[in-house]
């Protein structure tokens, strides 16, 4: 099944931030506008490396994270009252973490492989534009089909592509984390990658 994956049907450069050898990312990002500058993000985070590109603003944070930091990103959003977006992986065990406040509110959280591997273990909110695009992309699901156990699964796999929608305890789409962030983040032009 992995060889006939499609990784990333939506080709895009990959920067130097994001080697081939990474195998965890912590970040966030900061929708810019008036009160959301790069100097006003600095200030705050002076030890971690931060770029811009376009709209938003990359913190990118040590590996070694325990946890998301969602009080502080909430508080974020709420103060510069605009987008604040959490991107984690680590590609070694394929856990990756997306979760997006506007404003103060969240929106969303995706959460893939944290405590189980390759199952989705949180879905929150409401789905984002970029999720069909990336994540129930149709070569994948010939694939998972194919290797589908019974026509129970089949099924289960066809409604879930269909509706394109994360269920809680699946673990179709199986999703590669690394290629999955990188997405995400050529959608919304993240810098970083």
């Amino acid at each position: 099944m992995e060889k006939d994956r499609v990784q990333n049907p939506y080709p895009f450069t990959v920067r130097r931030h994001i080697s081939p050898n990474m195998s965890t990312f912590n970040a966030f990002f900061i929708r810019a506008n008036e009160k959301a500058t790069l100097a006003a993000i600095q200030k705050g985070f002076e030890k971690m490396e931060i770029a811009q590109l376009r709209d938003f603003i990359g913190v990118q944070l040590p590996g070694n994270l325990s946890k998301t930091p969602e009080p502080m990103l909430t508080r974020l959003s709420e103060m510069f009252s605009t987008d604040a977006i959490w991107l984690s992986f680590q590609s070694a065990m394929d856990c990756f973490e997306f979760h997006h406040w506007q404003s103060g509110r969240h929106v969303r959280s995706l959460v893939y492989g944290i405590n189980e591997e390759r199952t989705w273990e949180r879905a929150d909110g409401t789905s984002e534009p970029w999720e069909r695009k990336y994540l129930f992309y149709p070569k994948n699901m010939e694939c998972e089909l194919e290797n589908a156990e019974d026509d129970e699964q089949r099924e289960l796999i066809q409604r879930i592509y269909r509706d394109a929608s994360i269920e809680v305890g699946q673990i179709v789409p199986e999703i590669s984390s690394k290629e999955t962030a990188a997405c995400i983040a050529h959608h919304y032009g993240f810098p970083f990658f």
